[in-house]
Order: structure tokens, then sequence, then C-alpha cells
């Protein structure tokens, strides 16, 4: 497990994805793998943040310590599928943090990517129900 987050902490991007995806599908969330996503998440290159955000929604739940940087993703790349992934991650963790919400609401709300504001629409009503009244 070192070695692949070895690789996703590396400078290449085509390894960063892979190993971004293979530390998802093994469920890994310990601290060194969550800065990892997290960093990912803030990548100059597109297809590692998209990794990265599906990455975290992969892991669920899991994922709750990177719930600011998604919800900063969101808002930072509107027209991108990173949203999308951010959206989708964070609908998986449930979280009605503040800045979640406004996140999730500002995809919903926003002429961004179109897959993110339906999934984001989804993703509010999918907390507020679980929030109950």
């Amino acid at each position: 497990m070192e070695k692949i987050i070895q690789i996703a902490n590396g400078r290449y991007s085509f390894g960063k994805t892979y190993a971004l995806l293979t530390l998802a599908e093994m469920q890994v969330d310990d601290p060194d793998a969550m800065r990892a996503y997290i960093e990912c998440l803030q990548s100059n290159d597109g297809f590692v943040r998209d990794s990265a955000s599906q990455a975290l929604g992969m892991i669920g739940t899991k994922a709750r310590p990177a719930k600011l940087a998604l919800a900063e993703a969101i808002t930072k790349y509107p027209d991108e599928r990173t949203a999308l992934f951010a959206v989708e991650a964070l609908e998986h963790i449930g979280d009605a943090d503040p800045d979640v919400l406004d996140a999730l609401n500002f995809a919903h709300s926003k002429n961004g990517d179109s897959f993110a504001r339906a999934e984001a629409g989804k993703a509010l009503k999918a907390i507020n129900k679980k929030q109950g009244p």
C-alpha cells in the first residue's frame, strides 16, 4: 500500500490516476491516502482531479475528512467532470455541513456541468431526507 500511495503522490499523472483508483478499490482511507486524495483534488491536471474525486466517491463515508476539499472542487471546477464526481462523493458521504450544502446548491443552480447539476439536486434531496424535519 505504501508504494501505491507514493505513486499517487508522484509526478506522473497517469500513475497518479491509477494509484488513486486502486487505493479506492482497496477502500484505503488511512491518513496518508487521505492526504494524497486531497492533494490530487487540487492538481493542475484535470484527469488527476477527476480520479481523486471519483476515488473519494468510491470510498463513501470514509471520505468524510475530504468533504471540504470536495466542496471546494465543485465551486472551483464547475464545468468539469471533477464537479460531477465531487457531487457524487458528497452524496455518498451524506454530511449536512453548511459548506457542503453551499457547494451542492452552487452546483445545482449554476450553469456548470449539467450532469453535476442534476446529481446535486439528488444529493441535496438525499441529505435533507436523511436529516429529517
